[in-house]
């Protein structure tokens, strides 16, 4: 069950960095050069997700700040920073199961010259249960796509670190 929770993280992240890529693609062809933009929203949300140590099921509610900052130099050089930042909790599906509450961090970054676009970030989560376990993520990825077409990831960790409770 672990395995297949990072390859779905790991799915998701590339699937997030490609759609960002493709939002922001057409912006960095068109404007001034110059142009800087900063959007500051706070979010929160809840999902469905399985705990990565254990594989129960559960809802995890984020909740948190997200800050934009998007820079068109001119010339096709175009450079995007988002970065969210907050709360979490994990409640179980399973009562005697533990809740977990800690906090995330996720950047990720768009850079452009020209037709050669790189994005990617890290993810990171460290929350901590109720009987004293602990849950750490970290998530790197970092993807360049080509004049030509071809789609690179060049950079990749992915690592969960479960801390049972100490006795």
């Amino acid at each position: 069950m672990k395995n297949r929770n990072t390859m779905i993280v790991m799915v998701l992240a590339v699937a997030v960095t490609a759609l960002l890529a493709a939002i922001v693609a057409p912006v960095a062809s068109g404007g001034p050069p110059g142009v800087s933009t900063t959007i500051t929203t706070n979010f929160s949300n809840s999902v469905p997700a399985d705990n990565p140590c254990t594989g129960g099921s559960g809802t995890l509610t984020l909740a948190g700040r997200d800050v934009l900052h998007v820079t068109d130099f001119g010339n096709g050089v175009f450079h995007m920073v988002d970065t969210q930042t907050g709360l979490l909790t994990f409640t179980p599906d399973d009562p005697s199961a533990p809740t977990y509450t800690g906090h995330f961090t996720n950047t990720t970054y768009n850079n452009q010259r020209g037709q050669q676009l790189t994005a990617g970030g890290p993810f990171n989560v460290v929350a901590v249960g109720a009987d004293g376990s602990r849950v750490v993520f970290h998530l790197t990825v970092q993807t360049t796509l080509t004049p030509d077409g071809t789609v690179i990831v060049s950079l990749f960790n992915a690592h969960t670190e479960c801390v049972p409770p100490k006795p």
